[in-house]
């Protein structure tokens, strides 16, 4: 791993964390894992929401966001690893949009760029995306399996 990587960057988290942590304030703790080169674990920025609201829902959803130095090859192809992090709430629900290990598929990576989420557009605003999500996802479970949001492949490009 390079020196430095983007989630070390005070510029990146300065831009991504200003919403985010005056809206939820004590509620979003952040904490950088440095590089465990024995077992092959380049680090990671790591975000963890305990109470976002989703409508719908009495309980607030515990979220943790997962940001890597790196994306796997396939995905690296087709977006910047800052603008694809791994998003985790309700490990284990139903859902037809999650990917490995009950991360949620919040959009395309092939999409362009206008259609998907990115990193200068700042956390609160990924927040607000898994909020939406996880509506479409209960939705989706009470109402027969309808999908209100827009759907796209899981996986590689298909087109």
């Amino acid at each position: 791993m390079n020196a430095s990587w983007y989630g070390e960057s005070m510029t990146f988290r300065v831009m991504l964390e200003a919403e985010a942590k005056r809206r939820y304030g004590r509620h979003l703790t952040v904490r950088l894992n440095g590089p465990l080169p024995q077992v092959n674990f380049e680090g990671s920025l790591v975000y963890n929401l305990d109470a976002l609201d989703v409508r719908g829902r009495v309980m607030p959803v515990p979220v943790e966001v997962t940001f890597r130095p790196r994306l796997r090859a396939q995905y690296a192809a087709a977006i910047s690893a800052e603008d694809y992090p791994r998003v985790v709430a309700d490990p284990g629900a139903e859902s037809p949009h999650r990917l490995d290990r009950n991360a949620l598929c919040l959009y395309y990576p092939w999409d362009p760029p206008e259609e998907r989420w990115s990193a200068p557009m700042g956390l609160a605003s990924l927040f607000d995306l898994t909020a939406q999500h996880l509506f479409y996802e209960q939705w989706w479970r009470e109402n027969d399996h309808e999908w209100l949001g827009r759907e796209a492949p899981h996986g590689g490009p298909t087109r």
